[in-house]
């Protein structure tokens, strides 16, 4: 079979670049193919040698291996055939191992790879098509890619089409078809031929037109897109980044009586265990970390099991550690945010720091972070002041989430400072250790008038089904609440929230984790589902009624 030719791909015009002349109108009309000197588009029975699409101006390539899509693709060890181009016109030529199949119609998308010269303005709607056989495939089908977790539509994601269903194919062969997806995350398929297709749509970062495991996102259409003249063939496409096994990426074992370990994807569920079944551990997991703190007398070292990883922790002296610990406020700003806080030797006569103060919810508790889990509290050494006046004893609790906390409950003053003292004694840790210091914290209760109310009700919602509700504030999720639906709609009172603008978030939460999980492709598992809506804006000292 003569050798044949198909569209461009490759290298940018490495000349120097002419400058516009000065003055006179801004040219804004891009190049235009000028057919009678080029080769003809739609044809049949293609056995030429080569391509040459001639334009009405002088232009330059650029961004070809991004801008170009060539569907089917072409065999051989490269993708792209080989491109030259010369004054007005870029020529094409197939490599020696890309060979044209037999009664296929190609399609040759140039995206905006051909720009004018001086001012860059691309050329539009450029497709090149034609058949090996007696016709062109005429048929076509379209889709839309989102992120599975935010809804935003995916720009550049690869869109492709097999006539192999099987699974396994995404790995070791390339598509029938593809394309990539626009800003709107919209891709669509033209010129094909009737049959059964497999869609699946990969983040192709090599690209290799081959998915490449949990390195790259992939989302795949529930049902096989029937293409033929009379159905139209639409996709819709979550992608998503499989979670890889659970491994520890960095630990930190340097000090007695915590351990902080760092992981390549969210803890959710992970059960810690020591070798030594006399060890009582205490956790806290905050996204892709977990702090742990222990006890031992002996001061031998012992294992951590943690999932498919096993951490050694090496002997400390406890006796050691505890001349210069000593039990006091946990500071996050002095704490890398995937390190947990060093003890440093205490100074000897130190000026004693300002007292910290904090923005306190006149409908909520106190939540005081220590540097160490408290075992003990006598409230009898707690004072708090109003003004000049001792208030009763607040309600105390351990906080089972995060073992580094403890819950204040009192009965606030709004618009007062509230200052809290923990006189030397108040508080024990796991180690033993007292405060010997007394310890300040000033809690400046808000008024309600600066907070706000949300009364939401959720509907649209499937009873037994469980759910996670959170409202996020940026990145920040401020209020969460797993429940399952007890009947097709449910409310929920948020009083006392901050008078902004938050986006309400709805997880499908098929496993119950209580977060959300994305799918797995060869397990056939999509990722769950999430709805958004934006609130408008909160404003102070009103309860806003939503429904989602």
């Amino acid at each position: 079979m003569r050798k044949a030719c198909c569209l461009f791909f490759l290298v940018l015009v490495a000349c120097a670049r002419p400058i516009a002349p000065v003055g006179g109108p801004k040219d804004v009309e891009p190049p235009k193919l000028v057919i009678q000197e080029s080769t003809p588009n739609f044809s049949t029975g293609f056995r030429a040698d080569r391509i040459e699409l001639t334009f009405d101006e002088w232009v330059v390539l650029s961004d070809l291996a991004q801008q170009v899509v060539i569907s089917p693709p072409l065999p051989g060890k490269k993708s792209l055939p080989n491109i030259s181009l010369k004054g007005k016109t870029v020529t094409i030529r197939l490599a020696e191992d890309q060979t044209l199949r037999p009664n296929t119609t190609y399609t040759i998308n140039m995206g905006s790879s051909v720009r004018d010269l001086h001012e860059g303005n691309p050329a539009r709607d450029l497709r090149f098509v034609f058949s090996t056989g007696d016709y062109i495939d005429s048929l076509s089908a379209s889709g839309i890619v989102v992120d599975a977790f935010t809804g935003a539509p995916m720009e550049n994601a690869t869109a492709m089409l097999y006539e192999n269903t099987v699974d396994s194919a995404v790995i070791l062969e390339k598509p029938f078809y593809f394309t990539r997806s626009d800003k709107s995350g919209r891709f669509q398929l033209q010129n094909m031929r009737p049959g059964m297709y497999r869609c699946i749509v990969i983040e192709d970062a090599v690209p290799n037109l081959r998915w490449d495991g949990v390195s790259e996102r992939i989302g795949y259409a529930e049902q096989l897109l029937i293409v033929s003249d009379t159905s139209t063939a639409t996709a819709s496409v979550r992608l998503f980044q499989e979670e890889p096994p659970l491994r520890v990426i960095n630990r930190d074992t340097s000090t007695y009586g915590r351990v902080g370990l760092k992981f390549n994807a969210p803890t959710d569920g992970l059960l810690l265990r020591a070798d030594d079944p006399a060890l009582t551990l205490l956790t806290e997991y905050t996204g892709d970390s977990i702090a742990v703190w222990y006890t031992t007398e002996n001061g031998d070292s012992w294992n951590l099991i943690a999932g498919r990883d096993t951490v050694r922790v090496p002997a400390h002296s406890k006796s050691g550690f505890l001349e210069q610990h000593k039990p006091g406020w946990y500071d996050p700003a002095a704490a890398d945010r995937n390190r947990f806080r060093k003890f440093k030797p205490q100074e000897e006569n130190p000026s004693p720091p300002p007292p910290p103060t904090v923005s306190q919810n006149p409908l909520r508790p106190a939540a005081l972070s220590f540097n160490a889990p408290v075992a003990v509290w006598d409230t009898a050494l707690w004072q708090l002041l109003l003004d000049s006046s001792l208030l009763p004893a607040p309600r105390i609790r351990a906080d089972s989430a995060r073992p580094r906390n403890l819950i204040v409950e009192v009965p606030w003053v709004k618009e007062k400072a509230h200052r809290l003292t923990l006189l030397p004694g108040a508080i024990t840790d796991i180690w033993g250790a007292t405060n010997t210091d007394t310890l300040k914290i000033i809690l400046n209760v808000l008024s309600e008038k600066t907070l706000s109310t949300l009364n939401l009700s959720v509907a649209g919602l499937t009873p037994g089904d469980a759910y996670v509700l959170e409202i996020v504030d940026a990145k920040t999720v401020v209020e969460k609440r797993p429940f399952v639906a007890s009947g097709p709609s449910q409310s929920f009172l948020f009083p006392g929230i901050d008078a902004k603008t938050y986006t309400l978030r709805l997880i499908e939460d098929r496993n119950k984790n209580g977060r959300w999980d994305p799918g797995h492709f060869l397990q056939k598992r999509q990722p769950e589902v999430v709805r958004t809506k934006n609130l408008p804006a909160l404003r102070a000292n009103w309860e806003v009624e939503e429904t989602f």
